[in-house]
């Protein structure tokens, strides 16, 4: 118990504290962050299908009813842990070589705190900016910083980086907070193979959106809300399935399942696209105070999600699970 704590506490502190690690780098590697992330939860999906977890089928008893039983796995619980410690080791020795070499990191690793700025900034004539080395981003991030500790909080709140903030919470309350205790009151319904095949599928949806982030670093703000409101609808929809349960909407038809298959692995992706987004976004407007908030709340919103659903689950039973070898009539 001590141990999962302990990586519990790492796991969850991780994003707070690398986040900001990562504005000494080049722009490219908050990618390879956000593929890194998602890697870390395919790899131990991908360990658990060639295990043979989950592979459930109904057979009879002595008396004749039908019980579910649980095919044994292929290999033993020691073995996929070594396998995840594999993965953590290469993890720790990708950090210390980030530590110990200069590969990838910006040139001016100056702060760009606003605490720093003086009250009489210098003026720099475009024309001078190449010969003297300024990066214009560190301008630009000069700038927005200025410009927010003119704000008042009313002001920041509705300003579009009080937004971005907000949804960076919205996201991490509905994907990481919310969206994993529901799936299989939302997909069991469905059947088994959908059920495998739908949760298979959106393990890719992170890495795929952390390299289309590569292609397409920035949006829109209005692109950025209508994304949000997609996939907020698609995980309404889902949850609706899940409270339903088990006689989920169209549960019985090809319609049915193809529909929350696609609900399922189309919102992954614009819930985990908007997360690339906003981790470009806030390293290139705010530098290391952005991707430290940006970590906060997603730990935030991560627990608050968690936590409601719990309580809608364990307390007010909110959800019924469907069971495989049990006929409904719905």
């Amino acid at each position: 118990m001590g141990f999962s704590l302990t990586l519990s506490l790492v796991d969850c502190t991780s994003s707070v504290t690398f986040l900001p690690f990562l504005d000494r780098y080049e722009p490219i590697y908050i990618n390879a962050y956000f593929l890194g992330e998602a890697l870390s939860s395919l790899f131990p999906a991908l360990l658990g299908i060639a295990q043979g977890v989950g592979q459930t089928s109904c057979i009879k008893n002595e008396t004749g009813q039908l019980v579910e039983y649980n095919s044994p796995p292929r290999f033993s619980v020691k073995a996929y842990f070594l396998a995840l410690s594999v993965i953590m080791l290469a993890s720790l020795l990708s950090f210390i070589t980030l530590c110990l070499t200069r590969m990838g990191r910006k040139k001016d690793t100056k702060s760009n705190d606003s605490s720093n700025l003086k009250d009489a900034r210098p003026v720099v004539e475009l024309s001078t900016v190449e010969k003297t080395n300024i990066d214009l981003d560190i301008i630009e991030n000069i700038d927005a910083m200025e410009t927010e500790c003119q704000m008042t909080r009313d002001e920041f709140w509705f300003s579009e980086h009080g937004i971005y903030l907000f949804l960076c919470f919205w996201t991490s309350i509905l994907i990481i907070g919310a969206t994993p205790s529901i799936q299989s009151f939302s997909l069991y319904p469905y059947s088994i193979e959908v059920y495998h095949h739908t949760i298979i599928a959106c393990q890719f949806a992170y890495p795929l959106m952390s390299f289309l982030g590569v292609l397409v670093p920035s949006l829109r703000s209005r692109h950025i809300y209508i994304l949000t409101v997609i996939g907020t609808g698609l995980f309404a929809y889902t949850f609706m399935a899940a409270k339903l349960s088990p006689c989920s909407p169209l549960v019985d038809q090809f319609t049915g399942r193809l529909l929350i298959s696609f609900s399922w692995v189309l919102k992954y992706c614009v819930l985990y696209f908007i997360r690339v987004l906003l981790g470009n976004y806030f390293r290139r407007k705010s530098g290391h105070r952005g991707l430290f908030w940006f970590g906060v709340l997603t730990q935030i919103g991560s627990l608050i999600g968690a936590v409601v659903i719990y309580l809608l689950t364990d307390h007010l039973h909110l959800f019924r699970e469907r069971k495989i070898c049990v006929s409904y009539s719905c």
